[in-house]
């Protein structure tokens, strides 16, 4: 009688060990590992630029997250009809804990046919028609993103292209 009460006591135990053990094992999937990442966008502008135009036409944004090997971790996103890129537009991200990325911007009017910005974020650009075509203006900028800062980011866009002057005398150039 007292072997059988022994391998009782000794199945419970097994079997609350297995059940215990079982519950504890999530299959290494972490609670909580993903963050959300914040940036506030803003177009450069002012007196520093020489541009000829004043950026108010800009309306679409193109973006993309690369992690800290290139690869694309968010594919590309595209926002158009934007009124606040001047003032500030906010974009946000929710990633894996632990990681540092590089957010990609372009921002340019949506009615310019000049650029083409592929999934990857390489630009091509179109020189036939005028350069001084308002609609060409465009912005670029990136950011490298670490999900331990806590604090939202700032990133200005600025102009890709110089401004070149040049200036002469009409006997120079004949």
């Amino acid at each position: 009688m007292k072997k059988n009460y022994l391998f009782g006591i000794m199945a419970i135990i097994a079997i609350m060990s297995a059940v215990s053990c079982s519950v504890e094992d999530d299959g290494g999937i972490q609670p909580n590992n993903d963050v959300t990442i914040e940036l506030n966008l803003n177009l450069e502008g002012g007196l520093r630029t020489r541009a000829i135009s004043d950026g108010k036409s800009v309306d679409k944004l193109i973006y993309t997250l690369f992690d800290e090997e290139g690869n694309i971790v968010i594919e590309q996103s595209i926002e158009e009809g934007l009124k606040d890129l001047i003032s500030g537009h906010k974009v946000s991200f929710t990633v894996a804990k632990g990681h540092t990325y590089r957010a990609v911007f372009w921002a340019q009017d949506s009615d310019c046919n000049a650029y083409t910005v592929s999934e990857d974020m390489e630009l091509t650009v179109d020189y036939s028609g005028l350069s001084n075509d308002e609609s060409r203006d465009a912005f670029f900028g990136f950011a490298d993103i670490s999900t331990n800062d806590s604090e939202p980011k700032s990133i200005t866009l600025r102009r890709p292209f110089a401004q070149v002057n040049l200036g002469g005398y009409p006997y120079d150039i004949e």
